[in-house]
């Protein structure tokens, strides 16, 4: 909440009784009513004050504000304020203002409105105009009366801001005079956690004052929702002096303030009173709240690992978004309940795992979360089961009907086109070629695939069964019934009954027992920390691998959206890390089945590199697999969800002979060569057993690599990281058993391991996610540029690149990127098969 009770006496009381602002009655005194003359250049806080203290922190005011302030000065002035700010974007504010004011000493009555803007850049420079204008029926030269202001506040470094404004920037003509400017500059800091705030300032260029004038204020959150204040103001004419508290109520909050003055001559009296008033559409942290209060929460359908951005901020919640609010909800002291809205879910079971960790956190938190679901599926029940109630709309079947996957084989059809595919894969596992060599699975894929899916599968119904307190047995058995009506569900304790959205509170009250039925706030807003410290923060940085893994710059696929992770993006991001004096450590989110074997032994020696100068702690998505796993050997430690498709440690090369297709649609070819395989892999030849044999013998020297990688990186027993091998893929259960994996966990638990690693306090941390997505998802956009940072280590700017293929390629891309993303001749770890769970 602002300093309301101060901001009032802008008119009326003075700099030093008004904390933060100046007096109409001072300054460029004619007959007894003057001007606007001493507004510190400075504030700790930007809210709906900001045009009146300072247009240059418009820009960084984060929610719309508006403050009715009064003031009475004994047996003077009395004034009454209105002040607004309006966040336009994330960098861009309007603010607004309104004072009324009697000058009791010459009954002259004044108004003055004022108009601003400010912008921020890099959350560290804010720069603002305001243009303030005077109304006065008493007074001609007041009505006439306008002027223009500049302000800025710069981040010098974490714990320090510096500020400034200068009044009468178009020097105006008031009284037959021409105005010269007014310079006020401040230095301000916050520490302890936001808890004591500092303000310094200097006003020079005052008429009446020519030695100037120094203000100073301090503020103290003494608890939550209660904030005390002390000022203090000096002139060769006058001390000033006030203090007062303000409480915060969350939307609303109140202000009192009292202020006195010592004159020269060395008397002392007490100058006035005032009051405030302030609302906002979103809470902070109150003196108090109110029982049974509860709130609804909807689950997104989908969250991708980086969420695009737009030219005006981030477009969509991405998947750390997500789990970073409900860990915010868990620690939320305003909330006795959550009502969590789930409708059909669109997550990897990795993904989907990592929710319920994230739920059960807020249940272990205090706090009851009952479900409501948009439908029965087996992905949104298997989030919701894990609340301490679940319910479903009336008209809604229960029908967790389990898994299924399906595969597609092309050769078939490849061979009527006359198109031949050429592979050699290392080992039997590696099964990616085998969608285009065979009619149906083989033996392997056949048994890895089910070996998977019943990994799931068991991971799910044991879920179900733990949160339900039903025997697993009895929810196999019901899900080979599904879909199944509600009633029914209900009675075999799948469900806590049938409602409609409308009558849900009155059904919480009544199973649960509540004293009363709950109100549910309709969204959920993460409360407003009162103050960011500004004390030096230590950095982790979480750097996402998100799709195929490609040479070069990253690549975001037109129409099909589809990411791929270049080489160069990553390597760049580890190496800054690497030479950042503020990040401690670095978190590589991977979520890729591979690509690449050379861009992957790339960043795998980056994070070799790395891992010897600071922690690399990898949590693993929903698959981390072939190339993916590649790049996390080496890592310090290795997080993976349960359910993570990881391993896949084998390599595979190939290209498809197009000779025959291009025959029968009546096209010659003709190839010369110099060199017995120069032509290895041409679309218009077939291999030899000579040239077949040259590729084997490559790849096996790189699968080699491979399991040395691993032995080196995870420690382990040639023999047992060979036994593991052969392109075999494992849940993230099994890879932990099998040494692969350190630790179940998800992208929290990573962060926090760095965190723990180096002593770092929760509090006293910021989390960097990299690379951002582009503004306009499919094209290039460099990161911003941390210019203020208090090491000086700028976060680099990255290139993203399109595939340049045409728009039916391209959707294709997203579904087989091995077709398009990679040069000719390439060698790729890639997962072996490549499914959808429905």
């Amino acid at each position: 909440m602002s300093l309301c009770f101060a901001w009032l006496s802008l008119l009326l009381t003075g700099p030093a009784a008004a904390q933060e602002t100046g007096s109409a009655n001072e300054g460029l005194v004619v007959d007894g009513l003057g001007l606007p003359d001493s507004r510190p250049a400075l504030s700790v806080r930007a809210d709906a004050q900001a045009i009146t203290l300072n247009p240059g922190l418009l820009g960084l005011v984060e929610m719309a504000e508006l403050d009715v302030e009064m003031a009475a000065r004994m047996e003077r002035d009395a004034g009454v304020g209105l002040f607004a700010a309006i966040p336009i974007t994330s960098f861009f504010g309007l603010g607004f203002a309104t004072q009324w004011q009697r000058a009791s000493s010459d009954e002259v009555f004044a108004r003055n409105y004022q108009l601003g803007a400010g912008l921020s850049l890099a959350d560290r420079l804010g720069l603002g105009v305001r243009y303030s204008f005077f109304g006065s029926e008493e007074s001609l030269d007041i009505d006439r009366f306008s002027s223009l202001d500049l302000g800025l506040t710069l981040r010098l470094i974490p714990a320090l801001v510096l500020s400034m404004v200068v009044e009468h920037l178009d020097t105006p003509r008031f009284r037959g005079e021409w105005l010269d400017p007014i310079l006020h500059v401040g230095l301000g800091s916050v520490v302890l956690d936001g808890a004591l705030k500092l303000d310094l300032s200097y006003s020079d260029g005052l008429a009446q004052i020519p030695d100037g004038r120094a203000q100073g204020t301090v503020m103290v959150s003494a608890a939550d929702g209660v904030e005390l204040f002390a000022d203090g103001s000096y002139d060769e004419l006058e001390s000033r002096w006030g203090g007062g508290l303000e409480l915060d109520f969350g939307n609303w909050g109140f202000s009192l303030g009292a202020h006195g003055r010592t004159l020269a001559v060395g008397s002392t009296e007490f100058d006035g009173l005032s009051f405030g008033l302030s609302v906002r559409p979103t809470h902070t942290s109150t003196v108090f709240e109110s029982s049974q209060r509860w709130v609804r929460l909807v689950i997104p359908g989908s969250a991708d690992e980086r969420a695009a951005r737009t030219l005006f901020g981030p477009a969509g919640t991405s998947f750390a978004q997500l789990l970073l609010t409900l860990q915010t909800l868990a620690k939320d002291p305003r909330y006795d309940g959550v009502v969590l809205e789930i409708g059909g879910l669109g997550y990897g079971y990795a993904q989907l795992f990592e929710l319920r960790d994230a739920v059960q956190e807020v249940r272990a938190a205090g706090k009851t979360v009952v479900a409501y679901l948009g439908d029965g599926s087996t992905r949104s029940y298997a989030l919701g089961s894990v609340c301490n109630a679940v319910y479903l709309s009336p008209g809604q079947s229960l029908s967790v009907t389990g898994l299924s996957t399906s595969l597609t084989f092309y050769a078939r059809g490849l061979r009527f086109l006359g198109v031949e595919p050429e592979f050699v894969k290392i080992d039997e596992y590696k099964s990616a070629p085998d969608a285009y060599l065979r009619e149906m699975a083989s033996d392997e894929q056949l048994e890895q695939m089910d070996d998977y899916l019943e990994g799931i599968f068991e991971q799910v119904i044991g879920a179900i069964a733990q949160s339900r307190n039903l025997d697993a047995s009895l929810v196999r058995g019901a899900i080979n019934t599904m879909p199944m009506r509600p009633s029914e569900a209900r009675a075999m304790g799948l469900l806590d009954g049938s409602v409609y959205s409308d009558e849900l509170a009155t059904r919480i009250a009544t199973d649960l027992g509540l004293s009363s039925v709950p109100a549910v706030e309709s969204e959920y807003q993460p409360p407003r920390p009162r103050e960011e410290t500004w004390t030096a923060k230590s950095r982790i940085a979480v750097i996402y691998v998100d799709g195929p893994i490609i040479m070069g710059n990253s690549v975001e696929v037109p129409i099909s959206g589809a990411m791929a992770t270049g080489s160069d993006t990553i390597i760049q991001l580890l190496d800054w890390a690497g030479a950042s004096r503020s990040v401690e450590g670095v978190v590589l989110r991977i979520d890729s089945p591979g690509g690449s074997a050379h861009a992957s032994d790339l960043i795998n020696r980056a994070v070799a590199k790395l891992a010897e100068k600071k922690p690399v702690v990898v949590s693993m998505g929903n698959v981390a697999a072939s190339g993916g796993y590649y790049i996390a050997a080496p890592a310090t430690r290795i997080f993976a969800d349960p359910l993570t498709v990881t391993g896949s440690i084998g390599i595979f090369a190939g290209k498809f002979n197009v000779k025959g297709l291009m025959a029968w649609l009546g096209v010659g070819h003709l190839t010369l060569k110099k060199g017995d395989f120069s032509d290895i892999f041409s679309p218009m030849t077939s291999w030899s057993d000579e040239t077949r044999a040259q590729i084997t013998d490559e790849m096996t020297t790189l699968y080699e690599e491979f399991i040395d990688r691993v032995v080196t990186g995870r420690h382990l027993d040639p023999s047992v990281a060979k036994s593991v091998g052969d392109g075999r893929v494992w849940t993230g259960s099994t890879a932990l058993q099998k040494g692969l994996v350190d630790e179940l966990g998800g992208l929290t638990d990573a962060i926090d391991s760095v965190r723990i690693a180096r002593g770092l306090d929760a509090d006293s941390l910021e989390v960097l996610h990299l690379p951002q997505r582009s503004p306009l998802s499919a094209y290039a956009v460099a990161l911003p540029i941390d210019l203020f940072s208090v090491s000086n280590d700028d976060i680099p700017a990255l290139e993203t690149r399109t595939l340049d293929v045409p728009p039916l390629f391209a959707a294709l891309a997203g579904r087989f990127p091995e077709l398009w993303l990679y040069e000719e001749g390439e060698m790729l770890m890639m997962l072996p098969f490549g499914f959808g769970i429905d």
